[in-house]
């Protein structure tokens, strides 16, 4: 009786595993994918070693302002402000999220090279689709600062 409730239990962590490792693989597929589109959007008349670095700044930016535009959102539904102003201490931190936020996308995706394990799929799509995702990519990367924006004059109108 034993065995049948732990090959169970065994079954159920297996499959747990399986939910996560899938996850994570799309998530991971994801990241690579917005980094490939950034990258690709590139001059080709730069090194790829520079590409590199611009693509994995611009990507740390979006997040950074992603999050920031997601904490706007929580204020302007809650009509509570939680953010501080940004005075000197403030910016700092900031700075040092954002040196955190491009260090573990270095390491996510630069180390070793881990992203190129996805751009033989990237490359091997079609160049309709290929140009379709960058533009939603760019639009997507161009409304985080946007919607920053406009969810920051709705949390500061709510707020007062």
């Amino acid at each position: 009786m034993d065995g049948a409730i732990g090959e169970k239990r065994a079954k159920e962590r297996k499959c747990d595993n399986f939910a996560e490792r899938t996850v994570g693989k799309a998530f991971e597929r994801v990241h690579a994918y917005i980094f490939y589109a950034i990258r690709t959007s590139i001059s080709s008349g730069y090194s790829d070693e520079w590409k590199d670095c611009a693509a994995i700044v611009i990507l740390s930016l979006a997040a950074m302002l992603l999050a920031l535009a997601l904490a706007e959102a929580v204020e302007a539904t809650s009509g509570q402000r939680f953010l501080p102003e940004l005075n000197g201490t403030v910016r700092l931190i900031v700075f040092a999220l954002y040196v955190a936020v491009l260090a573990s996308n270095y390491f996510l995706l630069l180390h070793r090279r881990k992203w190129l394990r996805f751009k033989k799929d990237f490359d091997h799509q079609s160049k309709s689709l290929r140009i379709a995702g960058r533009v939603l990519v760019w639009v997507v990367l161009i409304s985080i600062p946007v919607s920053l924006d406009v969810l920051g004059n709705v949390a500061s109108h709510a707020t007062r």
